[in-house]
């Protein structure tokens, strides 16, 4: 499904309890339960050291459409907070981390590929989802 056809959408900042280090992003979802992280090549990295359970993530606003998101993430996510050593980010708000289309297709599709393995192999990881 089109992140635009989605329902809930919303800010969030996802903290490393081990570093306190963060990451700010923006997620468009059906359920708040889908178990999103985020999705920064950062912030990914920290979670494999690290462990998802060693992150929170916390949400920090909800907007009524895609557009409203994308503005707010703008400014959410600075150039300030990009120089702040404990921010994760690699980029300011707004944009995403997507070159194309293209892109996006596959990082969906890998993610997803990924989600379905977890589902059919981890049992602790299918209570939770």
């Amino acid at each position: 499904m089109a992140r635009k056809q989605k329902t809930i959408h919303y800010i969030y900042k996802t903290s490393c309890d081990v570093t306190n280090r963060y990451y700010v992003g923006m997620h468009s979802t059906n359920n708040l339960e889908d178990g999103y992280m985020g999705s920064g090549r950062r912030l990914r990295a920290s979670i494999r050291k690290h462990g998802e359970d060693n992150h929170t993530k916390v949400i920090l606003g909800f907007y009524d459409n895609r557009e409203l998101l994308i503005e707010a993430e703008k400014g959410a996510i600075t150039d300030d907070m990009i120089g702040d050593i404990d921010c994760m980010n690699l980029m300011a708000g707004g944009e995403g981390g997507y070159v194309s289309e293209e892109h996006y297709k596959l990082t969906s599709k890998i993610g997803g590929d990924i989600h379905a393995k977890r589902m059919v192999n981890d049992s602790e990881y299918r209570l939770k989802f």
